[in-house]
């Protein structure tokens, strides 16, 4: 687990210092929003509850590597939860960090990469009721490793991303997640 905090920490640094030496025409930024849809699965890969529907927004860096190979960090925010029914629900909401690598071919294209969710917040519904915060001891930092499939029409890219929780998000459990989105790109 150290050796992989390591990584993502060494990949974070490695594309900052690329944004420094990199030339405006290389760079490109934008925004991310769009919709996200959880899974909660135990560790023999069974799926816990139904899947939980919220968003995701943030913000990305791009650094162009050629012309057809960019490189990308951004920091987002996003919900992540599970719920039986209205009376048992739950949500956690994170920062995350992801940092990836973008293949472009004919119009479309590719997005592989890792993430960091750090946990900003959690609410748990049981019977209805506000649950007490000591029930579940939620992990404060989640890693991720993610894929994605887009397309571009002008400063506009219509994305779906799919994120496969690496590390537990509660001892036991994992989280994976569906985005699909909106990038606009300035």
């Amino acid at each position: 687990m150290k050796s992989f905090i390591k990584v993502i920490c060494l990949s974070v640094l490695m594309v900052q210092g690329m944004q420094i030496t990199a030339q405006d025409d290389d760079k490109k930024k934008g925004i991310r929003i769009g919709i996200a849809s959880t899974e909660i699965t135990n560790s023999e890969g069974n799926l816990v509850e139904d899947n939980h529907l919220s968003f995701y927004a943030g913000l990305f860096n791009e650094i162009e590597l050629s012309r057809f190979f960019r490189f990308s960090t951004g920091l987002e925010y996003v919900q992540l939860g599970s719920s039986m029914d209205d009376d048992n629900e739950v949500k956690i909401s994170f920062l995350s960090l992801p940092v990836s690598a973008k293949l472009r071919i004919a119009g479309f294209f590719a997005r592989a990469g890792l993430g960091a969710n750090l946990r900003i917040g959690k609410s748990e519904v049981l019977n209805g009721e506000e649950a007490d915060p000591s029930i579940l001891n939620y992990d404060r930092l989640m890693f991720n490793s993610l894929l994605g499939l887009g397309t571009k029409l002008g400063f506009v890219e219509f994305e779906f991303r799919y994120h496969k929780g690496l590390s537990d998000v509660v001892d036991g459990f994992t989280s994976d997640y569906y985005q699909f989105g909106v990038n606009v790109l300035f």
